[in-house]
């Protein structure tokens, strides 16, 4: 976290530098030495990054950065919104109240010599004492003792599995023969390795695999200990034997060899060679050397009784010689001859069977030359060992925590598929990773939180331990219980901090409030285990979550404000003026006035994020809040307002405004002056004000906008250039020029249209459109038609509002790259699937549409067709549903299931 906090202040300094020089006169060069001073501390950063979890010196000399980074952000926080009140003030021709310009100058000047110095101390003491990397066995030991944190927690009793484990269980055991490779994925704490787990040990499971493995990935990783843990979890370790890659060659290329292979291809199962190749090592050593010591006594006992033939022939040879004469001279040759050809057979015989032996010897000292230790085998020997060892069985392996779509693109060649029902059960916090290892046709298995009454049960167990909760106490222990908001990993913790205290009303009432703090306090439990989700993140994604890190020292830097006014007024300490993020909760029936707003901008002036947006409405928007200079992100609910004021206008740094929940009619003329606004949510319909001239360079989203001429006019002038994500609210019948007016938008992705019945018909279209979602009262035949030309269309959903629909036509050829429809409260009684209409589609969504009586039967010969998933169906198309027979690859789900639609 420590970095982020450098690498965060380093780019503010830099943007500052580039941005606003003008306001910096004067403490120019004060400022590009801070800026020098904070690289060298981020490099070091960077450098001992793997030696913070062990090394004490390191902890603390992190700490002390940590602290000057924040206070040089304060300061020069500080300075740029004094600085821009008071360019405000001279512009305005007001009279400078209680700041000179002066003195502000030479304040922040001392302030950043004074840090500069602190950090130049900092960076000597580091070169008097240097730092060493902390050993990798030092890394590993702490990553283990996290691992089974992790593990005493996740596996501890949890509930609210009954459904996915008989779910996953029929899926693992009764899928198809191919191996599939099925993700369970969810946040830190939602049970993941303990599902898994239970899935593991299920008797019908174990039943049915030949072989099961589990391996801990982690997010450090390595894959030759993958591997290694693989092989000892699949093998018992007194039998585990794998041949190195040049020696399995040697050794079958001896095989291959005469006088060998003729003996071994007496035996059945040594005829076909070339299939032995993939066996088990340590299996195919077995029966080998059965084999071959049963070669070996029979050629031992042929050589022993060839010899003793060799010495009778040799010596009836020598008889022969000596009674040789005259008269019997030829039949003494021909004898002799004889004689002499047959000891020559036994020679050979003799001979043939010392190479024999010196084969089996040799093939003998190919195992004694492999290697003992796994370790000495590369990753690719590994690979195919652990082949070789599944090959043939029906195995099931678990790959726990997995986080990188790589371990899995390294290992899973190393999992034979030869059509035996194997599986792969992977557990990950990573989407990404899920979709990338399952297998096409099937669909990552999302956990859910738990809710109210399950996370009461679980809470129960865990703090009770089998008695029953006092009556007394039940109320309070729901409340605990929900604050956890059906998290398992925070409800487990909580349970077994709360069982080991007093079971009284007034302990409990202490915790009720405070979930939150006592739970981040025992960092060895909760806080460490969900910070691997943060430790995964890219570099460039860790600051956004600067502010949310619970290990800061006097809470300086987040605020999560539960309160009302009147606590806020009267507690000022516990609320910071230093906090840069403010997340405000409240009644959400209750109309504020805007002294609430003027109390926050007047106590929070350096707040960079303000939620407002699960409290109420705001009856109006005070101009204060222009006072909050560095604002880049501001969500609130606003009352009936013709227009937003113009002083949120005044907030340059402003990059999201939301006003999703709020009536706005239109936005100010000065909304073109937010130069740096990436994302505009309103309610809408809002109207945009008129330009000729000015554009907003960086809007990526913007939603909520009113289709009208003006509207029009401006999206074909391209004043909204990089917009990637566009809402618009259409209230005519049609909009015949509305497709034509987005050709100017580039990098136009997502298309959200609220109220559309129906586009004009469209000579060309080229756009870059590839997700579209209408919500329509009606809908004209024309408008499937002009979106099914749209050629980079993925992704298209349909939702009506009782809308009377009598058919839907997808012409053929239309919808050529599209890949999930989802079509729902449609009245319409056909649908007309045209031939080579939509080839790519994998998700079919039917939902509420209670007149349809029958799906198209082109719709199953689609090849791509993946899931298929059809709510509330009418009685008609359940029961034709029911009947249907689907190919192994697509899956159907039908709600209320099939069995109980009637």
């Amino acid at each position: 976290m420590v970095d982020s906090v450098v690498t965060f202040l380093l780019n503010n300094v830099t943007q500052l530098l580039v941005e606003e020089s003008k306001l910096l006169c004067g403490v120019k060069g004060q400022v590009e030495l801070l800026q020098r001073e904070l690289r060298t501390i981020n490099a070091f950063l960077q450098n001992t990054e793997r030696s913070e979890p062990t090394n004490i010196v390191v902890k603390e000399e992190v700490s002390q950065i940590r602290d000057v980074a924040y206070e040089a952000e304060d300061v020069i926080d500080t300075f740029i919104v004094k600085a821009t009140i008071h360019t405000r003030r001279i512009v305005f021709g007001k009279v400078i109240h209680y700041w000179k310009q002066a003195s502000a100058l030479h304040d922040i000047a001392q302030d950043i010599e004074r840090i500069n110095n602190v950090i130049k101390e900092i960076n000597d003491r580091r070169s008097r004492y240097p730092i060493e990397k902390a050993e990798s066995g030092e890394v590993a030991e702490a990553e283990e003792i996290l691992h089974r944190r992790r593990r005493s927690v996740e596996e501890d009793q949890v509930v609210g599995f009954s459904h996915d484990i008989e779910a996953l269980v029929k899926q693992i055991v009764e899928g198809g023969s191919r191996r599939d490779v099925i993700p369970i994925i969810g946040m830190g704490g939602l049970g993941k390795t303990t599902l898994a787990r239970k899935i593991y040990n299920n008797d019908r499971v174990k039943n049915h695999f030949d072989v099961r493995g589990w391996v801990y990935v982690s997010q450090k990783y390595r894959i030759k200990e993958l591997l290694i843990d693989f092989l000892k979890a699949v093998r018992p370790t007194s039998k585990l034997m794998i041949l190195k890659d040049e020696l399995h060659q040697e050794l079958f290329q001896k095989l291959e060899a005469a006088p060998i292979k003729d003996e071994l291809n007496q035996l059945e199962l040594f005829k076909i060679l070339e299939d032995m190749k993939e066996k088990d090592d340590e299996e195919f050593k077995e029966l080998l050397f059965k084999e071959l010591n049963h070669i070996k006594d029979s050629v031992l006992q042929r050589i022993k009784k060839r010899k003793a033939e060799e010495k009778k022939i040799e010596s009836e040879l020598q008889l022969i010689k000596e009674e040789k004469d005259s008269e019997s001279q030829r039949i003494k040759e021909e004898e002799e001859k004889e004689k002499e050809k047959e000891l020559q057979r036994i020679k050979e015989e003799k001979k043939r069977d010392s190479e024999l032996l010196d084969q089996i010897r040799g093939i003998e000292e190919i195992y004694k030359k492999n290697c003992k230790d796994l370790q000495d085998f590369t990753e690719d020997e590994l690979k195919k060992g652990l082949s070789r060892c599944l090959q043939g069985r029906r195995y099931l392996l678990v790959l726990d925590d997995i986080w990188d779509n790589k371990v899995w693109d390294e290992v899973n060649t190393a999992f034979p598929d030869k059509s035996k029902g194997s599986r792969v059960l992977i557990t990950s916090r990573n989407k990404e990773v899920a979709v990338h290892a399952a297998s096409p046709h099937i669909r990552p298995h999302e956990l859910p939180f738990l809710n109210e009454e399950e996370s009461w049960e679980l809470f129960s167990k865990k703090v009770f331990r089998g008695d029953t909760c006092p009556a007394g106490l039940e109320t309070l222990g729901r409340e605990i219980a929900k604050s956890c908001d059906g998290l398992p990993l925070a409800i487990v913790v909580l349970g077994g901090l709360l069982a080991n205290k007093e079971k009284s009303d007034r302990i409990w009432k202490k915790w009720a409030g405070h979930v939150n703090s006592y739970l981040t306090e025992d960092r060895s439990h909760c806080i460490d285990i969900l910070a691997l989700s943060y430790n995964h993140l890219p570099r460039r994604l860790k600051p956004c979550f600067l502010y949310c890190d619970s290990s800061i020292s006097k809470s300086r830097r987040f605020s999560i404000q539960c309160a009302t006014l009147i606590d806020i007024s009267s507690d000022p300490y516990r609320y910071p003026s230093s906090s840069r993020s403010l997340l405000c909760f409240g009644d959400d029936k209750i109309l504020y006035d805007e002294s609430y707003l003027k109390r926050l901008c007047k106590m929070f002036k350096l707040v960079r994020v303000v939620n407002l947006g699960n409290m109420g409405a705001f009856s109006s928007i005070p101009k204060k809040i222009e006072k909050l200079i560095l604002l880049r992100y501001l969500r609130i609910q606003t009352g009936e307002l013709g227009v937003i004021p113009a002083s949120i206008c005044n907030l340059w740094n402003l990059e999201t405004l939301d006003l999703r929940n709020s009536k706005i009619k239109c936005l100010p003329n000065e909304v073109w002056s937010l130069q740096k606004l990436k994302h505009l949510y309103l309610g809408g319909p809002t109207s945009l004000p008129r330009t000729n001239t000015k554009a907003l360079p960086n809007l990526q989203v913007l939603t909520g906008i009113a289709i009208n001429q003006d509207t029009e006019s401006l999206l074909a002038k391209a004043r909204f250039p990089n917009v990637k994500k566009l809402g618009l609210h259409s209230s005519r019948w049609t909009e015949p020029t509305l497709l034509s007016s987005l050709h100017p938008l580039p990098h136009l992705q997502t298309l959200k249209i609220n109220g559309l019945n129906h586009l004009g018909r469209q000579e060309s279209l080229h756009l870059t459109l590839t997700k579209i979602t209408l919500l329509c009262k009606n809908l004209s035949l024309s408008v499937l038609t002009v979106l099914g030309s749209l050629t980079e269309l993925r992704i298209l959903k349909i939702r009506g509002e009782n809308m009377e629909q009598k058919e839907l036509n997808c012409d053929g050829s239309s919808f050529r790259q599209l890949q999930v429809f989802k079509v729902a409260n449609l009245k319409f009684t056909s649908w007309n699937l045209g031939r080579g209409a939509m080839p790519r589609l994998q998700h079919l969504v039917i939902d509420n549409c209670n007149l349809l009586n029958m799906l198209p039967d082109e719709l199953w010969s689609l090849t791509a067709l993946r899931d298929v998933e059809v709510l509330y169906p009418s009685k008609d198309l359940a029961e034709k549903l029911q009947q249907l027979r689907m190919k192994s690859e697509c899956k159907l789900q039908v709600y209320p299931p099939l069995d109980a639609s009637n």
